[in-house]
């Protein structure tokens, strides 16, 4: 099957196979970010939900949360302690 994907000239990362039937996902995501002259403040919000297949053996892996909330926190060309240069940058999830 990967040939198949390659040929088509798709690249497939991950191919979920191992359930016995057809599953089907369905889900939103909303984000908004504030950005500020150094900073970026961030929210997301997803929602998942397992609509068929529940009943396959495997499926108990969907390992996603139905509802799931994102923050971040990310600053960037902020000086380097002790150096004054403007080059460190970092972000917290």
């Amino acid at each position: 099957m990967e040939a198949d994907i390659l040929r088509a000239g798709f690249r497939a990362y991950r191919l979920a196979a191992n359930a016995t039937t057809t599953v089907r996902t369905q889900g939103a995501n909303l984000g908004v970010s504030y950005y500020r002259k150094r900073m970026t403040y961030g929210v997301n919000y997803s929602y998942n939900e397992l609509v068929t297949g529940d009943d396959d053996p495997i499926i108990p892996a969907f390992n996603t949360p139905r509802n799931k909330i994102n923050l971040s926190f990310t600053g960037h060309d902020m000086k380097v302690p002790f150096s004054g240069k403007p080059n460190l940058g970092f972000g917290i999830n």
